[in-house]
């Protein structure tokens, strides 16, 4: 009899053993799974801002481009391009282009937890030139998940040389932050 219990306190030992190893094994690899899917997001976006790029050197008559919707992580801080190209329609010759943002908070929402700033300074492009604008934007960690009609957004206004050239919007969309192992 006595045999017999050592037999079974061996094999739930080991059994117990086999089981942690497992699980810790299955979390690496969810870990490890859900890390190259990011980067696979990651490069993603870099590509179709790449292209977006390219199309916006061939538009050089384009007055104003930028994307619509800003997706970022609860505390990450992210870019956005805006191209502003020169086209002579408003003002002739060089003119000192500027890029001003204006929020628009959605109630629950402010800008402790939502905040994007135009980081390149007023900028002096030649008819038939173009110049990009970088925004920086952050998300605080405690800032609320959102999506289309509750999100933050921002009014973008254009000025040349002190007068209004061209203006759009875009929103942000704010995704849960990812935990341990770039797990949701």
């Amino acid at each position: 009899m006595k045999q017999k219990k050592k037999g079974a306190v061996e094999l739930s030992i080991t059994t117990i053993i086999i089981i942690v190893m497992g699980i810790t094994l299955l979390i690496l690899g969810l870990g490890l799974i859900s890390k190259i899917m990011s980067g696979t997001g990651d490069l993603t976006t870099k590509v179709i801002g790449n292209a977006d790029a390219m199309i916006d050197n061939l538009l050089i008559d384009s007055k104003f481009t930028m994307p619509g919707q800003v997706i970022i992580e609860q505390g990450k801080v992210t870019t956005v391009l805006v191209t502003v190209g020169h086209d002579g329609s408003t003002v002739q010759g060089p003119a000192k282009f500027k890029v001003q943002l204006q929020k628009n908070f959605p109630n629950g929402i402010d800008e402790t937890m939502v905040l994007a700033e135009v980081i390149t300074p007023e900028t002096v492009i030649n008819e038939g030139q173009q110049a990009k604008f970088t925004i920086k934007i952050a998300a605080s960690s405690n800032a609320p998940i959102t999506t289309g009609m509750n999100a933050a957004a921002y009014s973008v206004v254009v000025t040349a040389n002190g007068q209004p050239y061209d203006q759009g919007a875009f929103i942000i969309n704010i995704q849960k932050g990812k935990g341990i192992f770039g797990i949701l």
